[in-house]
């Protein structure tokens, strides 16, 4: 014997939303998603530090990414995706396959009339990008003394690498910028960008004309301030934006000149903060942030998930407060133009899970409607179903991971009424789905088992 106990329908997304799950080891945290460019493959970084790629379509493992003992810096993937690499190095840079880390490129540029100096004990590489399709490099060369640091001498450098030759160089460091805190490339190889250490200061260099087109300066205006806070830690929106968000404030820049389009203030307007600005992306004015909502009557306590944000309308359209089943952790990332949705751990909070959603369907379910045609009876589902003659409908029955368990009906909807009997089923949480040509009908239960 077991009861069927059947619950309200609740307003929650349909686990049939779910395009795939992946088990990893427990103890990896999924801190950022990366897509490969022209491909359908995906950079994971955890937070041990490993680094894999992985099949958009289906969660696969292709391949782990390794260091190598001269290797340091941040890890850069191609801007036409084949090959991946670290910012720094000592003697030889190389750059590795993306699928089979077999060493493609190794090149060790020389500046003439330094190479084989005595006085210099070797040369290290730092903040190295490459580009222009995997022919040029572009970063800081310097030649050591270990023994008298005074002595080194430090070049900005652009590498043509079929030519082997070095066809710019520059010192172009003054006192702001000793130390960089971050350099990248804007995503159409046009921009290198630096950002000062313990500096309020950033700049871009237009690789095509040689020359710094932009500089900001933290200290002279909050406008300024803003758009040092974008080149530090916004999110590159195609090639001509880059949006932040974090704090109160969610803001939408043009690039390269970085101005603002839009500014809104998240904490006035939904009594939200926004955080981890890596995981915040924007796709036609629909975007998923991740946010912060204080406990009531407490200052540093906080439920923490996402939302999905209309920022024509200033609406949240979905938010998945209700359906984690822990409110200290959410990390998700959307991917293939905003039309996936990555959840580290999933909604209910399993180690060593990974899941993707379709980003799209990430509604808030309307309950009224689901009240007005499925009911319980004993243990038969009852659809009322005059409303749909002459429709074509397939009622599933999903378990909690998202896989069909059943099925109760595939055909033309040809009579009023239809009383399914829910079949055999271990102990668990199912949820029933009615698929109609514009629209899904949704129906919620338990199977207990004693």
């Amino acid at each position: 014997m077991y009861k069927i106990i059947l619950l309200l329908i609740l307003a929650v997304p349909l686990f049939s939303q779910k395009l795939w799950e992946i088990e990893v080891d427990p103890s990896d945290y999924l801190r950022d998603v990366v897509e490969i460019p022209n491909s359908d493959l995906l950079l994971f970084t955890y937070n041990t530090g490993k680094l894999e790629i992985r099949n958009s379509q289906d969660g696969s493992f292709v391949n782990q990414l390794i260091k190598k003992s001269n290797e340091s810096g941040e890890l850069r993937i191609s801007n036409n995706g084949q090959l991946y690499y670290y910012q720094s190095a000592y003697d030889t840079l190389e750059y590795r396959d993306i699928l089979t880390n077999e060493a493609i490129i190794r090149v060790s540029p020389e500046i003439e009339g330094l190479e084989g100096n005595p006085i210099f004990d070797g040369k290290t590489f730092r903040r190295f990008e490459i580009y222009d399709n995997n022919t040029k490099i572009v970063g800081n060369m310097i030649y050591f003394d270990s023994q008298d640091s005074r002595n080194d001498v430090n070049y900005f450098i652009i590498y043509d690498i079929p030519k082997k030759t070095v066809e710019y160089k520059d010192d172009p460091y003054d006192y702001k910028y000793n130390y960089i805190s971050k350099s990248y490339l804007s995503p159409d190889d046009k921009y290198f960008i630096e950002t000062a250490y313990n500096q309020p200061f950033a700049r871009m260099f237009n690789l095509e004309t040689r020359e710094y087109e932009f500089e900001f300066d933290g200290e002279e205006s909050d406008e300024e301030s803003y758009k040092l806070g974008a080149l530090q830690n916004g999110r590159f929106q195609g090639n001509n934006f880059i949006s932040v968000g974090s704090a109160d404030e969610y803001i939408l820049f043009s690039f390269p000149e970085l101005n603002i389009i839009e500014k809104i203030n998240f904490y006035k307007q939904h009594n939200l903060f926004i955080s981890q600005p890596k995981s915040n992306s924007l796709c036609n004015d629909i975007s998923i942030l991740t946010i912060s909502e204080r406990y009531p009557n407490e200052v540093t306590k906080y439920y923490r998930y996402f939302i999905k944000y209309n920022f024509e309308n200033k609406e949240i359209i979905y938010n998945s407060k209700s359906l984690q089943s822990n409110l200290d952790y959410c990390y998700v990332f959307s991917i293939d133009n905003c039309n996936k949705l990555i959840i580290d751990r999933d909604y209910d909070y399993r180690a060593g899970i990974i899941a993707c959603y379709n980003y799209n369907t990430l509604e808030i379910e309307t309950p009224i409607n689901n009240f007005n045609y499925f009911f319980r009876e004993n243990t038969n589902i009852n659809f009322i179903s005059q409303e749909f003659i002459g429709q074509t409908a397939r009622i599933e029955i999903y378990n909690s991971v998202g896989a069909v368990v059943g099925t109760l009906y595939n055909g033309i909807i040809n009579q009023p009424n239809y009383s399914f009997q829910i079949p055999e089923l271990p102990s668990g949480t199912y949820y029933l789905q009615c698929q109609l040509s514009n629209q899904n009908l949704n129906f919620n239960f338990v199977v207990a088992r004693w």
